[in-house]
């Protein structure tokens, strides 16, 4: 059974702390990447920082990691 958290992690834009605190956000990320590396909502909440940050190459490899512990994540991303 699927988690309602990877089912829902889509829907819900990554909210990056204020200007001059990206830094800070990107290492809490990367931190928690370490932490859990079959969390594919670490993953790709991360992608979506570096996204965010102009970080592409980084940010493709991380989506695509999250797609491959959670299948069902690119699923919900193409909805939106």
């Amino acid at each position: 059974m699927k988690s309602a958290a990877v089912a829902d992690v889509a829907k819900f834009p990554l909210v990056l702390p204020k200007a001059g605190h990206t830094r800070d956000a990107l290492e809490n990320l990367f931190h928690e990447r370490r932490l859990k590396p079959r969390y594919a909502e670490a993953h790709y909440n991360l992608a979506l920082a570096l996204h965010q940050e102009g970080k592409e190459a980084e940010s493709h490899a991380e989506f695509e990691k999250a797609y491959e512990i959670a299948p069902e994540l690119r699923n919900s991303a193409a909805r939106q």
